[in-house]
C-alpha cells in the first residue's frame, strides 16, 4: 500500500504475460484493498480504478486508489458513487462463485447498492 494524501491509499496489481481476464487483475487490487482495511477494523471505499497495458501483449496492471473508512461514513456514500462502482465492475464476466465475485458483491451490499 502506498499512501496518496488525502487519506487515500493506491495499490496495484501486475500480471506479466498470459491471457488473465482484466477482471481478475482488478479482483486482486480490490482484495488487497479490502484485507487492509478489514485489519484497521474499516472498510474499503474505492475512489478510482485504473487499468494499464494490453492483454497477451504488454503487462496488465490494475491501479485502485481507496481509503478506510468507518462502516458509518459509507452511509453517507452518495447513490451516484455507488452506481458508478456497480456499473464499473458489472460488466465483468466472472466463472462461477470465486473471491472475485464475492468480495464485488459484499462491497455492494456494504453501500447499499443490493440487498
Amino acid at each position: 500500500m502506498t499512501p496518496a494524501g488525502d487519506g487515500h491509499f493506491t495499490v496495484t496489481t501486475q500480471v506479466r504475460g498470459g491471457m488473465t481476464p482484466w477482471g481478475e487483475v482488478k479482483a486482486s487490487s480490490l482484495k488487497r484493498a479490502d484485507e487492509y482495511c478489514k485489519e484497521r477494523g474499516k472498510q474499503m471505499h474505492q475512489v478510482d480504478m485504473q487499468t494499464h497495458g494490453v492483454r497477451g501483449w504488454t503487462p496488465q496492471e490494475a491501479e485502485l486508489t481507496f481509503a478506510c473508512v468507518a462502516g458509518s461514513q459509507l452511509a453517507g456514500v452518495s447513490r451516484g458513487a455507488a452506481s458508478r462502482w456497480s456499473s464499473h465492475f458489472c460488466g465483468i464476466a466472472f466463472r462461477g462463485p470465486n473471491d472475485a465475485q464475492n468480495l464485488r458483491l459484499d462491497h455492494l451490499r456494504s453501500i447499499n447498492t443490493i440487498a
